[in-house]
C-alpha cells in the first residue's frame, strides 16, 4: 500500500505559523495473526514545515525563520478488526531519524525521531481507502535562534536556546492498495 498524508502539527513548545505537513509512505502487511488483528509495517519520509518567531532587534516575535523537519521513520502498527467492515482501528509506534533545518542562522542537525500514534482506517470496495490519526512524535532537541540583531541586510544571531521538537500531528490519509 502506498499512501500520502497530510497533517497538522501542533507544538506546544513555542510559537510557529504556517504549519503544513506531508507524508509518503509504503505499507507491507504480514499474514494475519487472527481474524481480528494484523500487522503491518510502515516506511514513511515527509516534510514538516513551520515559521517560528524570534526576537529581533530587542523587539520580541519580530523576526520570523522558516523552520524545517524532515522525518524518516519506520512503523509499525497493530489493525483491529480488519475483517468486520469497513472501519478498522489501529494502533502504533515508530523510529527513525530527523533532519532539522532552519534558515535564519543556518542550523541543521540530524536527530533521533520517536511516535506514538492511533487511528482508523476507513476502508472501501475500490483500491483507494481513508485514515485519520493523532500521533505524537518527539524529533529531537535542537538549538533554535531566540535573539537576533540586524546589521544593514544581514542578520546576526545573538543567542540560541535549546528546544525540544516535540508535539501532535493530526493526519488525513489517502491510501492506494
Amino acid at each position: 500500500n502506498i499512501s500520502t498524508k497530510y497533517t497538522f502539527p501542533f507544538f506546544s513548545e513555542f510559537n510557529i505559523e504556517n504549519k503544513f505537513s506531508i507524508f509518503f509512505s509504503y505499507k507491507y502487511f504480514f499474514k494475519e495473526l487472527s481474524s481480528a488483528i494484523r500487522v503491518d509495517f510502515e516506511f514513511e519520509v515527509g516534510i514538516v514545515n513551520m515559521r517560528r518567531k524570534y526576537t529581533l532587534d530587542s523587539v520580541q516575535e519580530a523576526g520570523e525563520t522558516p523552520l524545517h523537519i524532515i522525518p524518516i521513520t519506520l512503523m509499525f502498527h497493530l489493525n483491529f478488526f480488519h475483517r468486520f467492515g469497513y472501519i478498522s482501528p489501529y494502533i502504533g509506534a515508530g523510529m527513525g531519524t530527523s533532519i532539522i533545518n532552519q534558515t535564519v542562522g543556518d542550523y541543521e542537525k540530524t536527530s533521533l525521531t520517536f511516535s506514538l500514534m492511533a487511528g482508523i482506517n476507513f476502508l472501501t470496495k475500490w483500491p483507494v481507502s481513508f485514515h485519520i490519526e493523532i500521533r505524537y512524535t518527539w524529533f529531537g532537541m535542537a538549538k533554535l535562534v531566540s535573539e537576533g540583531i540586524t546589521s544593514g541586510d544581514d542578520i546576526t544571531i545573538s543567542q540560541r536556546e535549546e528546544k525540544q521538537l516535540r508535539g501532535f500531528l493530526f493526519t488525513i490519509g489517502l491510501v492506494v492498495r
